[in-house]
């Protein structure tokens, strides 16, 4: 893929490439740090819009560190072309525009059974409330809401910029492109470790998916269409569902929505 790039490739150890890694580095052990000694739940004191600075953090972050990754491409002498800001083409690109446009019509159907059907909200929100690091992304409040829908585009655009096109490109300087593929998709899953093992497995799927769209394509934009599809349908189910918590759930404390 990366030896028929549209442009030119950057020079993997230029200073600008390095520090782009170093900043990726830099950002998942801090997040990684601050997730684990997170606890599992909302504490009842932690006053109106507790999610808010948290959703705001994980918006100015990931914007900080795609920015330093594809300024570094840029600067080491990568076009953006190569970086995956291309339509793709041939059958990869057509297969992975046919998945990415077909997910956002499944997950379109499955967000109007749960606002439409009481038996399909009470299963989501049984999964929800048994599910490990879920209680910190849930929004419970409009506030809430609005935050978690700018962070669900952010994350769709930047992660796919920095864990497929950047980290891919990177490493597949050095190692064969599918394995480059594997080992990013195994340092973006860690990314997410605020879920939890179980978590984690259960986002796999969808992880390897997008992986395989930007190897077959050559281009993030299919992805970035999915993982933005993805963020904005598990947020509004998770909207849906804030006042139908299962009895077996810790109590919530009672907020505003407004």
């Amino acid at each position: 893929m990366f030896e028929n790039a549209p442009d030119a490739l950057p020079d993997p150890t230029h200073w600008a490439i390095l520090l782009g890694l170093l900043t990726l580095v830099v950002f998942l052990a801090r997040a990684a740090w601050k997730d684990l000694r997170r606890p599992d739940r909302v504490p009842d004191e932690a006053g109106p819009d507790p999610r808010v600075p948290l959703f705001r953090e994980t918006i100015v972050s990931l914007w900080f560190v795609c920015v330093v990754n594809a300024g570094g491409w840029h600067l080491a002498g990568g076009g953006w072309g190569s970086l995956g800001f291309v339509t793709g083409s041939g059958f990869g690109g057509a297969m992975a525009w046919t998945v990415a446009l077909l997910a956002v019509a499944v997950l379109t159907v499955q967000w109007r059974s749960v606002q439409r059907s009481p038996e399909a909200r009470a299963s989501y929100a049984a999964q929800v409330d048994g599910a490990t690091g879920y209680d910190w992304i849930r929004p419970t409040t409009r506030r809430e809401y609005r935050h978690f829908t700018v962070m669900a585009v952010t994350a769709g655009v930047t992660e796919e910029v920095i864990f497929r096109g950047f980290l891919i490109g990177v490493l597949a300087a050095w190692l064969p492109l599918w394995i480059a593929g594997l080992v990013a998709l195994l340092i973006f899953l860690g990314a997410h470790v605020y879920q939890g093992v179980t978590g984690m497995v259960r986002i796999l799927p969808v992880s390897s998916v997008l992986t395989i769209l930007f190897l077959v394509s050559g281009s993030v934009l299919p992805g970035i269409v999915m993982h933005v599809a993805v963020d904005l349908a598990g947020g509004a189910i998770l909207w849906i569902l804030r006042d139908h918590r299962s009895p077996s759930a810790p109590p919530q404390p009672i907020r505003s929505h407004s």
